[in-house]
């Protein structure tokens, strides 16, 4: 009995695998080496200072979109009746920033 194919490409379905074993190992070997290369900027003062700046603006604009929305606004004035201290936008914007460097630093992207 023959090879299977795939019906869309009229290739060997063994050939297609291959490629796509070989491709992920790529994607994985550029994301490690991303990881890397964000690494070593964050080490320097440039990157620390980057990071600083965006974390700022997002920040910023976290708060603006809050104050915006009555929904959150109200939710907001709650919990700060209630004594709960919440800064929403230093929050959100270092829980972002922390996500994606894990994610890069993990090789997931």
């Amino acid at each position: 009995m023959g090879s299977q194919v795939d019906p869309k490409t009229g290739l060997p379905l063994e050939m297609l695998r291959q490629d796509r074993v070989m491709l992920r190992a790529e994607q994985e070997q550029q994301s490690q080496a991303e990881g890397y290369r964000l690494d070593a900027a964050l080490k320097e003062e440039d990157g620390r200072i980057l990071v600083k700046t965006v974390r700022e603006m997002l920040t910023k604009r976290v708060d603006e979109l809050v104050k915006d929305d009555a929904e959150a606004s109200a939710f907001v004035k709650l919990l700060k009746e209630i004594g709960v201290k919440i800064a929403i936008g230093r929050t959100m914007a270092e829980r972002i920033i922390a996500r994606e460097l894990k994610e890069v630093s993990d090789g997931k992207r």
